[in-house]
This record gives C-alpha cells, structure tokens and sequence, in this order.
C-alpha cells in the first residue's frame, strides 16, 4: 500500500531553514541534506508504521547522515509531516506550532 504525503507549512520551514544552514556551512551539504530528506520520506510512504510512536500518534524517523528527524502521523492512507528538527532541539517544540 502507498500513502500520499504531506508535509505541513511548519516542517516546509524547518526544512527550508536546515537546507540553508547546511549549505552555509559547506557548499552543497544542503543539497546533500535535501536528497538524504527524500530518501527518509520514501521509506515512509512505503511503510510509516514501521518507524516508532514516540508521543501520543507521531512517530519519529531520523534522516541518514544528519542529526535531523522527521516527525509524523498517519491518518487513514496519508502521512502527515509535521516538522523536521534537529536532535538537539526539543522534540516535542513542533506541538506549539501547530
């Protein structure tokens, strides 16, 4: 089964803002950090239950190579992205954006 996938307003900036950052500190690690984000978010569409709740619904996947996870929800056959934040942030800050 394929879910569809959306990523919300907030996770776009997290996103956005990450991919800026890396590519400040190197030429190019941003894109690097871009292409390692959508190979994470492929495998959730492919399966998103096999990644672990970690509060209430979300689930949590980290994305290879950076210390960046994806946090999530699955609604019916849709995968909702609600932020992608670094490890060291609170995991739990993206609730107050929503």
């Amino acid at each position: 089964m394929s879910y569809s996938l959306v990523i919300k307003p907030l996770a776009e900036k997290d996103i956005a803002e990450t991919y800026k950052w890396y590519n400040q500190e190197q030429e190019g690690l941003g894109d690097t950090f871009l292409d390692q984000l959508e190979r994470s978010l492929e495998f959730i569409k492919k399966t998103p239950a096999q990644y672990q709740i970690r509060f209430k619904d979300v689930r949590m996947v980290k994305v290879n190579r950076f210390p960046i996870c994806i946090h999530y929800t699955i609604e019916e056959n849709t995968v909702f992205v609600h932020a992608a934040l670094s490890t060291s942030r609170d995991p739990q800050l993206w609730k107050k954006w929503t």
